[in-house]
C-alpha cells in the first residue's frame, strides 16, 4: 500500500492555538499509512518537544532582505524533493505563501488551509491587516480545501468567496 505524502506549512511552533493543532494532528497520523514532512517557516520551538517524529520537521533557512522570497524557494524545492499529495498550511502567514507559490506556479500540489480563528478578527491584531486582507480575498479561492474550527469561521471563510462546499468544519479539541 502506498503512503499517502503529506506536506504541513506553519509559521512556528510557538505557543499557539494554531500550532497545538498541528502537533495534534502531525501525532494522530499512522505513520505507516501517511509520510509527513512539517515546514516550519521560523525556529520558534516552544512546541518542537511534543512532536513524536523530530525528523519530520525542517526549518526554513532565516534572515536577509529575501526572507519571504527565500521562504517561498524553500517550499518549491521541498514540493519537488517530497512530491506530496497534499499541503496543509496552518494559519494566515503559511496559507499565504503556499497559495502564492501555488499561483506562481512554483508548486502544483492541492492546497489546504486550515483556519483556526475568525479571519476579520485575526486580521486585526496585525498592523498590515489591510495588506493581508487583500491578500486573503485574491489567494484564498485558489486553494482547493478549508478545515474551519468552527461553524463561525466557515461562515467568515465564505466572505471571501470561497464555497461552502469547499470547506469542512472540524471543531478545535
Amino acid at each position: 500500500m502506498q503512503k499517502t505524502r503529506l506536506l504541513f506549512v506553519i509559521k512556528s511552533l510557538g505557543v499557539g492555538g494554531t500550532e497545538d493543532e498541528l502537533v495534534k494532528i502531525a501525532n494522530a497520523l499512522n505513520p505507516r499509512e501517511f509520510e509527513l514532512k512539517i515546514i516550519v517557516c521560523r525556529k520558534t520551538k516552544a512546541l518542537y518537544s511534543r512532536i513524536k517524529n523530530k525528523r519530520s520537521v525542517m526549518f526554513c533557512k532565516q534572515g536577509g532582505l529575501d526572507s519571504f522570497l527565500g521562504k517561498l524557494s524553500f517550499i518549491k524545492k521541498a514540493t519537488e524533493d517530497i512530491k506530496p499529495d497534499l499541503v496543509l498550511a496552518f494559519g494566515i502567514y503559511a496559507s499565504l505563501l503556499c497559495l502564492l507559490a501555488k499561483t506562481m506556479a512554483l508548486i502544483g500540489s492541492n492546497i489546504c488551509v486550515f483556519v483556526g480563528g475568525v479571519l476579520t478578527d485575526t486580521l486585526s491584531y496585525y498592523p498590515n491587516s489591510l495588506v493581508r486582507g487583500q491578500l486573503c480575498k485574491w489567494l484564498y479561492p485558489k486553494a482547493n480545501y478549508f478545515i474551519a474550527s468552527s461553524h463561525a469561521v466557515a461562515r467568515d471563510l465564505s466572505r471571501y468567496d470561497i464555497k461552502m462546499s469547499k470547506i469542512s468544519v472540524i471543531p478545535s479539541s
